[in-house]
């Protein structure tokens, strides 16, 4: 394509960095960033696109149709790609060439008719006002509740003309709107990306249907202003401003009950078997069926003796250790945590319901 040019990492010759540091120096050197996801998770691919979302590159994805795609994969393109960017999907390569061909044309014309400078200009003021927000987010402190104040600030940014300004404080607003409010809830919170975070209004019912897709396109919004350089309109920064006053006003008000979370348990059955010390019951015989049975009545048991309503969710074992995984119904801002290590079993993991499987189970 005309003004562009690209050239495959394999063919660029013999580098001093391992295959993961040279593709993430090349997308720091690159000017667009283009993701294909497909069917499997790729470490590499993940943290390729995680280093051009950080470094603000203009960002365009595009989603393979699949019948079946790699769990992980699935939840990384809803809680990362989604709640970041507008995306494409494609059947074959030829419809993603002409996919990627069409968008890089209004991009490149896009930034032509602005003037390429203005453009540098713009992303470069909006990375660092972006910045700027990013540092107040992740202070402790900055869970406050002076929402007026912020949105007093947005709105003059608004009647002043400055629109990308506006753009971002208002994406700022609801975003840390939303962390406050499920801060107490969702204890790690703080760590989670904004996609997640949406996820987990959604669990809560903080904010209805429609105001998520507010909130998600505030997000686009956001994105192409620092990724892009993007000139808004005013409508634009108006709408952005408008959520961010909708949202505070609903999150305010909104309570939270007990969600669901999952707890995931592990032991080393073959251990105990061989283990002669270990005392097991009397009708219990030193035979895997015997012993992964009672251990699996024993945490059973555990957290019926905590009052707590669950499920089975999954079950696993390979004939040396058994896994299991048990949702419950748990507000971490009513109660410490209820369960812990249970001897012999050991607690690996505690996630909300929602992180695990992609949405809250069905009433």
């Amino acid at each position: 394509m005309p003004y562009l040019g690209s050239s495959l990492l394999e063919k660029r010759g013999a580098q001093p960095y391992d295959t993961v540091e040279a593709s993430l120096r090349a997308v720091a050197a690159c000017d667009i960033y283009i993701g294909i996801f497909g069917e499997q998770y790729s470490e590499t691919t993940i943290k390729e696109y995680k280093k051009a979302h950080a470094s603000f590159k203009p960002i365009f994805i595009y989603i393979k149709k699949v019948d079946k795609r790699e769990p992980k994969l699935q939840h990384f393109i809803e809680t990362e790609i989604d709640s970041n960017y507008k995306r494409e999907k494609f059947n074959d390569r030829e419809d993603l060439c002409s996919k990627v061909k069409h968008d890089l044309e209004a991009y490149i014309f896009s930034a032509i008719n602005d003037g390429i400078a203005s453009k540098k200009e713009r992303k470069k003021n909006a990375k660092e006002e972006e910045k700027k927000k990013k540092v107040l987010l992740s202070l402790k402190k900055g869970y406050n509740k002076q929402f007026g104040k912020l949105l007093a600030n947005a709105q003059k940014q608004l009647s002043q003309g400055m629109l990308m300004e506006a753009i971002i404080s208002s994406a700022f607003i609801i975003e840390l709107a939303l962390r406050q409010k499920l801060s107490a809830s969702f204890p790690k919170v703080d760590q989670e990306p904004i996609g997640q975070i949406i996820q987990y209004a959604r669990t809560a019912k903080i904010v209805p249907e429609k105001m998520l897709d507010d909130i998600r396109n505030v997000q686009y919004i956001r994105n192409e202003v620092t990724h892009r350089g993007t000139l808004p309109s005013v409508s634009i920064a108006k709408f952005a401003f408008n959520a961010a006053k909708r949202v505070v006003k609903t999150v305010t008000k909104a309570s939270i009950g007990s969600t669901k979370w999952v707890a995931s348990y592990s032991v080393n059955v073959s251990d105990i078997i061989d283990d002669e010390d270990f005392e097991l019951p009397e009708n219990i015989s030193r035979e895997w069926h015997d012993v992964s049975g009672w251990l699996r009545d024993e945490l059973i048991g555990y957290f019926a003796s905590k009052g707590l309503q669950y499920d089975i969710e999954e079950e696993d074992s390979n004939g040396e250790t058994f896994s299991i995984r048990i949702s419950f119904d748990w507000n971490p801002s009513m109660s410490k945590l209820p369960i812990g290590n249970a001897d012999p079993w050991e607690l690996l993991e505690l996630e909300p319901y929602v992180k695990i499987y992609g949405e809250e189970p069905d009433d």
